[in-house]
């Protein structure tokens, strides 16, 4: 067995469960109805309603990778099923990137399924489409959704239990969307006793650290092409580039170091 066959038994598992089919119509209708409240609240243009619509589904798209990723192994480890999956001739390494790969496509797919049908009950909705604009949005939203599956998969092969693996993800979920942005302040305001009318650099990059903020610097320079080469160094766009490649790399390499060398219990 390779990490291939791994993959398409998770892909088809989450066939057969019908999260394909579900995953799939939550984003068509959540997309409209988000759409459609800013459409009938603030008759916003294409680009304002649709964008506020995404930076909901931001926020709710990691917490759906989490829910459909955290269970990759640590399951098959509770279940026992951990012992047959690597009687077979397939080593860790193989199994946490086929479950990786599995994960990721089982998100992903439905994801993009669902935001391409929603496509045009939104041209009607707004009565013009913006190409561009939607697939620089969905290209964010895809990338969230990338990477909380592997951080999930990862901090499943890490962890020996399900309490533990969720635990750790809910920490770092919060402390990436909420913590992240008061860090800076709170470490000047220790320091200085106030917190600062123009915030210094390291501030600034401390609160792009989070990874979808990251994420949405790079996107928007690849699809501006403008870089802001006279910026601070630390706020650049290369520097997010590495930020986030850094939160795709750093768990799973200790995802796998820590799977690598634990017990089968």
């Amino acid at each position: 067995m390779t990490w291939q066959a791994i993959a398409r038994k998770d892909v088809a598992d989450s066939i057969r469960s019908q999260t394909f089919v579900l995953l799939m119509s939550g984003f068509v209708i959540l997309t409209f109805a988000l759409s459609l409240m800013q459409y009938i609240f603030s008759d916003p243009s294409f680009e304002d309603g649709v964008g506020a619509a995404f930076g909901t589904m931001s926020f709710l798209v990691p917490i759906v990778a989490i829910l459909l990723s955290y269970s990759a192994i640590v399951g098959e480890r509770q279940s026992g099923s951990l012992h047959v999956l690597l009687s077979l001739p397939v080593n860790r390494k193989e199994l946490l990137l086929g479950k990786i790969v599995g994960r990721t496509l089982s998100l992903f797919v439905p994801i993009l399924i669902g935001y391409l049908l929603v496509i045009p009950f939104l041209y009607l909705l707004y009565g013009g489409f913006a190409p561009s604009e939607y697939a620089q949005f969905l290209t964010t939203n895809l990338g969230n959704g990338i990477l909380y599956t592997v951080l999930g998969v990862s901090v499943s092969a890490a962890l020996t239990s399900s309490r533990r693996v969720l635990t750790a993800l809910a920490g770092m979920f919060l402390t990436v969307y909420f913590a992240l942005y008061v860090l800076g302040d709170l470490i000047y305001w220790t320091i200085h006793r106030t917190v600062p009318e123009t915030p210094p650099t390291w501030v600034e990059f401390i609160a792009t650290l989070p990874p979808h903020e990251a994420l949405a610097n790079v996107v928007d320079a690849l699809w501006t092409q403008e870089i802001s080469m006279e910026a601070p160094l630390l706020l650049q766009e290369w520097v997010s580039a590495l930020v986030f490649f850094l939160w795709l790399i750093i768990p799973v390499v200790i995802g796998y170091v820590r799977f690598r060398n634990s017990d089968i219990i």
